[in-house]
């Protein structure tokens, strides 16, 4: 019997079942998976299926993800997280050591924290623009091409995700693969907020 599949990985059912599962179209099967090992046979089937290539995790932390990896036989391809200059969980969770570790590249979602690196008041976020409009003029490039520079430079490796559909904004982004940033710079916007120390 032909299958099709919308596969939900999560911890609570019962917010997927109010949240996701209402939104799946009705002729589409679906999986929830609350546990690693039950994963398996269903990306198997959509792969052998030819339905999907490859196949990554959204906002897995260390331990889920270590967990997944293994039960699939290590076929993880990334994981989409949010990393900005104002969010460093992943930073501190580890998850970045373990992704160099398994030489694989996470996908960076909310790189300019929703905005909030320009309009928002909070002392973390003006003590960082007091930092990156400088900078920003050292370089000659925009504020959001000094970050989309910042996060490239992470010997991760990432794929940074614009959520903007304006052209100038893209090639800001574009742009960033231009700016080569220098250790020192890219510590300062590090520790810009105040957020974050050096070990």
């Amino acid at each position: 019997m032909k299958k099709d599949y919308t596969i939900v990985l999560v911890d609570d059912e019962e917010e997927v079942r109010k949240r996701i599962i209402s939104k799946i179209p009705q002729d589409m099967g679906f999986e929830i998976i609350g546990q690693a090992a039950n994963g398996y046979d269903a990306i198997n089937d959509l792969k052998q299926a030819g339905k999907i290539k490859a196949f990554g995790v959204s906002n897995f932390d260390p331990f889920k993800f270590e967990a997944l990896h293994e039960h699939t036989s290590k076929q993880l391809v990334t994981n989409q997280i949010e990393i900005s200059p104002l969010q460093f969980e992943h930073f501190n969770s580890g998850m970045l050591d373990l992704l160099q570790k398994h030489r694989i590249h996470p996908m960076i979602w909310s790189p300019l924290a929703g905005g909030a690196i320009f309009n928002s008041d909070t002392h973390e976020a003006c003590a960082l623009r007091n930092v990156l409009k400088p900078m920003a003029d050292k370089y000659q490039c925009e504020v959001d091409t000094l970050v989309y520079a910042w996060l490239l430079h992470h010997p991760v490796k990432a794929a940074v995700i614009s959520g903007s559909q304006k052209i100038e904004r893209l090639q800001n982004c574009v742009n960033a693969l231009q700016i080569n940033l220098e250790r020192e710079d890219w510590f300062e916007i590090y520790l810009a907020s105040a957020q974050q120390v050096l070990r």
